[in-house]
């Protein structure tokens, strides 16, 4: 099978295009939010907090697709 001859100017173009895309995917993923001391804290304790109430109740007591 002949190999085809590749132009270095394409091949450079397109290892650019593949790089770049590469790094926007990998920056489609992260968020940046800049915020003070006490907003930081809150945000942090309202993760830690266990969650409750009826619609939690209903949401694990709902049947599993995986389990049938």
């Amino acid at each position: 099978m002949p190999t085809i001859p590749i132009n270095p100017e394409t091949e450079a173009q397109a290892v650019n295009l593949q790089a770049r895309h590469l790094l926007e995917e990998s920056q489609l993923d992260q968020v940046l939010v800049r915020v003070d001391q006490k907003t930081y804290t809150y945000f942090l304790e309202t993760l830690d907090t266990q969650p409750s109430g009826d619609g939690f109740d209903r949401l694990m007591a709902a049947v599993k697709p995986w389990n049938g």
